[in-house]
């Protein structure tokens, strides 16, 4: 009996000594990405918000991880790391302001639309440790469709892509593609640079040779942008 006793108070002490050894989590830690869908090619801030709950000055130590990822969450490529300190007063909100430049993270993004960010942070007075993270999809550039006319079997009609460079750079090497079932066949044509801010409009003529409901898809691809895609509802009538 006196055995079991002994066994038992020592099982307490160290529970209640691990207890003990647990840091309180008085400190909160999350990300503030913008409302509004961020554009790709675009440069963006968030902010890393910390909120003191205790009444005692906490000193913050972080560091962030920019990075594209697959659409399974999978890390493609690292473009931004960043450390900071944050001293905060007793009850006191601070944010940490991050700058995202595009002509960093657009070299990595290769055809992905994704950006995440981890951030890590210890609270230096009582060990406390914080993780948090967040996806930013990107919203890609359009292509544009239009047609010449009401398309109409054996009649020939002029179907126009455009697409204008929203990004801070020119754009090499660029080919577009375009088809449409029952209706277009495979089309091609390449663009040795699109510059910033330029606009190009490509057209090709067909002649539909049936009544139907179909759909012309279009791309647009290179190197460091990877797959713009786009499509348009058309009805050929008799």
């Amino acid at each position: 009996m006196t055995m079991k006793k002994a066994e038992s108070t020592y099982k307490m002490d160290m529970q209640y000594d691990d207890e003990q050894e647990i840091p309180q989590a008085n400190v909160e830690m999350t990300l503030e990405t913008p409302v509004e869908q961020v554009k790709i090619g675009h440069d963006f801030q968030m902010a890393v918000v910390f909120r003191n709950l205790s009444e005692d000055t906490r000193i913050i130590r972080g560091f962030l991880v920019g990075s594209t990822v697959y659409y399974t969450n999978i890390q493609r490529a690292q473009f931004k790391q960043e450390s900071f300190d944050v001293t905060l007063n007793p009850m006191e909100l601070s944010r940490v302001q991050v700058v995202v430049l595009a002509q960093k993270y657009m070299p990595k993004l290769g055809c992905q639309s994704n950006l995440r960010f981890m951030v890590t942070a210890k609270s230096m007075e009582n060990n406390q440790d914080m993780t948090a993270m967040q996806i930013v999809n990107l919203e890609g550039p359009e292509l544009v469709f239009s047609m010449s006319g009401p398309a109409q079997v054996n009649q020939e009609v002029v179907v126009k892509v455009e697409f204008t460079n929203p990004f801070p750079f020119s754009l090499h090497d660029v080919r577009m593609a375009m088809q449409g079932p029952n209706f277009m066949s495979y089309r091609e044509k390449l663009y040795s640079e699109i510059a910033t801010g330029a606009s190009i409009s490509w057209m090709e003529s067909c002649v539909p040779t049936r009544s139907v409901d179909t759909m012309i898809y279009a791309v647009l691809d290179c190197s460091v942008l990877g797959n713009v895609q786009g499509n348009w509802a058309i009805c050929v009538q008799a």
